[in-house]
């Protein structure tokens, strides 16, 4: 029972509308031998930490809060790794404190990797001008290099 009641607050505290995890939260089970890996950062220094909540077709992958990448040589985002079946999936990713929410149609077919940044207000474009978004989702069939 105590399991059951767990289970149900991590599913409300990932769908909840403006809720901010306290903690790293899923209610899917990482897989070592996933193939699909997401990494996650944040290079905002105004909003530090940043929360972050991934769902793909309607299931909490990830919720929690995110601090500042210490940036240095090579970036350091968190790894997450899951096993998510071939065929259409639909991400969405969302920040209450960045007020912003993306979603994007995926296919998956065999392994993928993918990345989720958030710049915050404070990055800009060419010109100088501010971002439109601060919160960005990329995905490929090969891995993702850090530099």
């Amino acid at each position: 029972m105590l399991v059951l009641m767990l289970a149900l607050l991590l599913i409300v505290g990932c769908y909840r509308t403006g809720y901010i995890p306290n903690e790293l939260s899923n209610t899917i089970p990482q897989n070592e031998n996933g193939n699909f890996i997401l990494y996650v950062s944040n290079f905002s220094k105004a909003i530090d930490p940043v929360d972050i909540n991934v769902e793909i077709d309607g299931e909490c992958f990830v919720n929690g809060l995110f601090p500042v990448d210490p940036g240095g040589p090579v970036v350091q985002p968190r790894k997450f790794q899951f096993l998510l079946p071939d065929g259409m999936h639909i991400v969405k990713v969302k920040s209450v404190k960045g007020k912003e929410v993306i979603e994007q149609q995926i296919e998956i077919k065999g392994n993928h990797w993918a990345i989720i940044d958030y710049v915050g207000p404070e990055a800009t474009g060419k010109g100088g001008k501010p971002l439109l978004e601060n919160l960005f989702f990329r995905i490929q069939d090969k891995p993702i290099l850090f530099l």
